[in-house]
This record gives structure tokens, C-alpha cells and sequence, in this order.
């Protein structure tokens, strides 16, 4: 076995999940923030409360679906490109 092209091969995936789930959550899913708690929250409340404002990102994906999405882009990069590519 060779660990550095395993440690590089690792290391990488990791980098690219965590931008991938970063970009994914910071762009489709959607963020609120409740002014009477004080505090950010994933959902705007029961009908909408009038104490929630939404501050970013839009609300196409939960945190559970964009976690899924960035880790099976994760693999599919990591199997299909990093992989070949380092282990040459």
C-alpha cells in the first residue's frame, strides 16, 4: 500500500464535500431568523409567525437532502475523477 496517495486521496475528498455541502446549503436551502429568540433557525415557524424572517438561500433542499446530495456528488467525483487521477 501507499499512504500518501491514500492520505492525498482522503484529504481531498474531504475538502470537496465540505465545499460542496457548504455551497449546496448556502444556496438552496433555506435560512430564518427569529427576532423574538434572537436565533437562527431552519424552519419560518407554524403559519409563517410574523417573528421569523428569512435571510438567505433559497428553500429547495432540507439540511438532510443537501447533506445527501453532497455526499453522493462526493463519491461520484472521488470515484470517478480524484480517484483515477491520483492513483495513476
Amino acid at each position: 500500500t501507499r499512504p500518501l496517495p491514500t492520505l492525498l486521496f482522503g484529504t481531498s475528498c474531504g475538502l470537496l464535500g465540505s465545499f460542496l455541502d457548504s455551497l449546496l446549503g448556502a444556496t438552496l436551502q433555506a435560512s430564518y431568523y427569529d427576532v423574538e429568540k434572537k436565533m437562527i433557525c431552519e424552519t419560518d415557524g407554524p403559519g409563517g409567525a410574523s417573528t421569523i424572517r428569512h435571510i438567505s438561500g433559497m428553500d429547495i433542499l432540507s439540511n438532510a437532502q443537501v447533506n445527501l446530495v453532497s455526499v453522493f456528488a462526493t463519491t461520484i467525483i472521488g470515484a470517478l475523477v480524484l480517484g483515477p487521477f491520483i492513483y495513476q
